[in-house]
Order: C-alpha cells, then sequence, then structure tokens
C-alpha cells in the first residue's frame, strides 16, 4: 500500500523530522518514485543522497552488529558466571 503510493507520486515528497542534529533540523525528501532518499540540515543547501535499498541494508548490518555485540556479552557474563563458582 505505502509503496504504490510513493511510486504514484510525480514530485518530490519533503518532510521536516523531529531529529536534531547540531542545532538544525533534518529534512528528508523521497525522489524518483521512492527509490531515492535525501536528507539535509535545515538552512543548508547540501542534499545527500543514497537509495532505499542502500538504507535498508545499512540497517540490516547495524541490527546484526547489535546482536552479535548482545551475544557477545552473553558470553563474557556467562564465563565470568561460571569462573566465580569455580
Amino acid at each position: 500500500m505505502i509503496t504504490s503510493l510513493i511510486s504514484c507520486r510525480a514530485r518530490p515528497v519533503t518532510r521536516e523530522t523531529a531529529l536534531v542534529v547540531r542545532g538544525r533540523s533534518i529534512l528528508v525528501r523521497l525522489r524518483e518514485g521512492g527509490r531515492l532518499i535525501q536528507f539535509r540540515e535545515k538552512r543548508t543547501r547540501t542534499w545527500y543522497t543514497a537509495t532505499i535499498e542502500q538504507c535498508y541494508w545499512l540497517a540490516v548490518r547495524n541490527a546484526a552488529e547489535d546482536l552479535k555485540r548482545q551475544r557477545a556479552l552473553a558470553r563474557a557474563e556467562k564465563r565470568r558466571l561460571r569462573g566465580a563458582t569455580a
């Protein structure tokens, strides 16, 4: 449903986010049928562009790293408890 709404738009869709970086809010723009996403700080001119696929894989990679870090902490805690009882 969302994909069909994005893909039928001929003009870019720009929204201001609640996120504040260096005292400026971030603007997000969807372009070219929802395939491209652009970011910029408000009151600046430079847009940073990425594909939706790149954003997706970055999120997947970050989630995998978080899971790996959590498992390593759990193993370290298990080893610490095992060493304390020995």
